[in-house]
């Protein structure tokens, strides 16, 4: 008999076998279930007659490989649990498999801003489809695909129903383990920032944007600033070999790769504050533990070294890039033994060419606000001959808005704010569960100031919001865990330290539009609203980190796909990096780079 070529879905053939009764040779009948487009395997029915009369009747489903393997063989796998024996006499009904017929039900999260699309590798090219949040139903009918963002590469999802349930996070060239594996070796940018698996099929995946590159023989805990145009990032470094060397590495935004750097200089041991560099509009400085300002243009070729010599040391460098202004926590050391004495100014400084015939680049401009008489807000555990607002353990942090027209000074248990035009106007801010400083900005355009404090019980940090215009219109959250070092210092500290600088895993970025802020706080990214401090969003990193910049801009996308541009984001710069040493030498250490898109608009 003939065999029909097919058999439709609730049709009905006849077909009539014959055997020697008297020695009967088992039969074995195949069907070939017809498969979906783009599935990586095959089914079949097998179904075994044999004994006396072919009255034993037993019948299993079985998985075929489509593609054979470095043997040339097809891999036939029985599907467990779908063997069964049939009586005699009856229509013999085929049991569907209860895990392949289950399947599972993903739900795939898009944290990116590109429009991720589903692709089935052995499908139709036009069998595509856009991703979206709710989940989907995958059974054994549902072939593997890929998540694609055209210009981040994409993620690989290779379902096997066989196999135990559970997710892996594994190359395709290793043996699968789990019913559902992900291959992010294409991402190229497009990572999974979360993934989870909950009893007994449900799973879920988090997709966002990021790109990490480790700088090797690099130590970067002094951070690092971008252009003003974002073609930039400036990093302050020093190698590996040893740390009283300093250099400025200039690296492309796009694919974190070094793509120049300053000669190397010496340095003051890598806890002398200030160490760190600031990229202006028309100048990148840097200073390495003295009172140096390294001046060079953006390509990196060095113009001069200015000397701040009126001060014996200053303990905070921070720039104001849109006018090449400087600004510095500055400290003259006066008198010895009982009658020593620390005075205090806030200077502020103009790096600037002269007019020709001259055109040489100077540094000059400057004027400076005394800071002695500020009280601060803790009694207890000062620095003797300091004002009292002075640590005897930490650098405080110094914010300039706009162009001068205030300056704020982040100290143990508030902030202290200046209006230094056309009077001088100082406004001392208490904040609530305050304790030590560890950062401040202002809001990019807006009369806003953001402080960080390690809280008092020293395990947590707190984030406040002061309105400039009304320093009562304040509020203030904690988040959660102990400020982290990036640096350890292997010698016993000793106090005062006035020119210490202790580096730790807390930064700010208050872009000035949208409601977003942004902090790092150890190994974590928080998205913040800018007026309640609520959390919108995080990532974690595997290194503690602090920004270089925070900005509107759109991830790389493909020419060839402009219909799926990928849309303007938030994306974060940030450097994680960890040093242990006393400062000269570099015992440990290890720095990375690393671009985060936040999407602005949710997808």
């Amino acid at each position: 008999v003939r065999l029909p070529e097919t058999i439709g879905f609730k049709s009905i053939s006849i077909l009539e076998f014959f055997c020697n009764e008297a020695d009967p040779v088992p039969m074995t009948l195949r069907f070939l279930v017809e498969p979906a487009d783009g599935t990586f395997y095959d089914y079949m029915v097998e179904i075994t007659l044999a004994g006396q009369g072919l009255t034993e009747i037993t019948s299993v489903m079985k998985r075929l490989t489509r593609e054979r393997d470095q043997s040339g063989n097809i891999t036939i796998v029985e599907v467990p649990g779908t063997r069964q024996q049939h009586a005699p006499n009856a229509d013999i009904k085929v049991q569907p498999a209860k895990q392949l017929v289950d399947g599972l039900t993903l739900t795939i999260r898009n944290m990116t801003s590109y429009s991720l699309i589903e692709k089935r590798p052995k499908a139709r090219e036009r069998d595509t489809r856009s991703v979206s949040p709710f989940p989907v139903r995958i059974d054994w009918m549902y072939p593997g695909f890929v998540i694609s963002g055209h210009g981040a590469g994409e993620l690989r999802f290779d379902i096997d129903l066989l196999l135990p349930h559970g997710l892996e996070l594994s190359p395709a060239t290793e043996p699968q383990t789990k019913c559902m594996r992900i291959d992010a070796g294409r991402g190229n940018g497009l990572v999974l920032s979360s993934t989870s698996f909950k009893e007994p099929n449900n799973y879920e995946c988090e997709i966002q944007y990021r790109i990490e590159k480790e700088l090797p023989n690099v130590v970067g805990v002094a951070g690092g600033q971008i252009s003003s145009d974002g073609k930039s990032l400036y990093l302050a470094a020093s190698p590996s070999v040893t740390a009283t060397q300093a250099y400025v590495a200039k690296i492309d935004p796009n694919s974190l790769e070094i793509t120049g750097t300053s000669a190397a200089t010496p340095a003051k041991d890598l806890f002398s504050a200030p160490r760190g560099v600031g990229a202006m509009k028309d100048y990148v400085v840097a200073m390495f533990g003295d009172n140096n300002v390294h001046a060079m243009d953006h390509s990196l070729k060095p113009i001069n070294v200015f000397p701040v010599s009126d001060y014996t040391a200053l303990p905070y460098m921070g720039i104001y890039g849109r006018e090449n202004k400087i600004f510095f926590l500055a400290m003259k050391q006066e008198g010895a033994g009982q009658n020593i004495k620390y005075k205090y100014d806030y200077k502020e400084t103009l790096l600037y060419k002269t007019p020709a015939p001259s055109s040489t680049d100077t540094l000059g401009g400057s004027w400076s606000e005394e800071l002695d008489a500020r009280p601060g807000f803790v009694t207890t555990n000062r620095v003797s001959g300091a004002p009292r607002w002075v640590s005897p353990s930490t650098v405080s942090p110094v914010a300039m808005y706009l162009h001068g027209v205030s300056f704020a000074i982040c100290v143990e248990g508030g902030a202290m704010l200046c209006v230094p035009r056309p009077r001088t106007v100082w406004t001392d801010i208490r904040i609530e569960g305050a304790g030590r400083e560890e950062a401040l900005i202002f809001e990019d355009g807006g009369p806003v100031l953001y402080t960080a404090h390690s809280n008092l019980k020293g395990d947590g940090l707190v984030i406040t919001r002061i309105n400039i215009d009304n320093v009562n219109d304040k509020k203030s959250i904690t988040l959660t865990g102990a400020v982290v070092d990036m640096a350890t210092d292997i010698r016993p500290f000793t106090t005062p330290a006035l020119r210490y600088r202790h580096y730790r895993a807390v930064s700010l970025a208050a872009p000035g539009s949208q409601d977003a802020i942004f902090v790092t706080h150890g190994n974590t990214i928080y998205q913040l609203h800018s007026r309640d401090l609520t959390i919108t969003r995080t990532a974690t990193v595997d290194l503690p980190c602090r920004f270089i910049d925070v900005r509107l801009a759109k991830p790389p996308g493909s020419r060839y796909q402009t219909f799926s541009e990928p849309l303007e984001c938030w994306m974060l710069w940030a450097v994680g990096a960890t040093y242990k040493g006393d400062g000269t030498k570099v015992d440990q250490y290890k720095t990375k780079l690393y671009k985060i898109g936040f999407p602005y608009h949710e997808m």
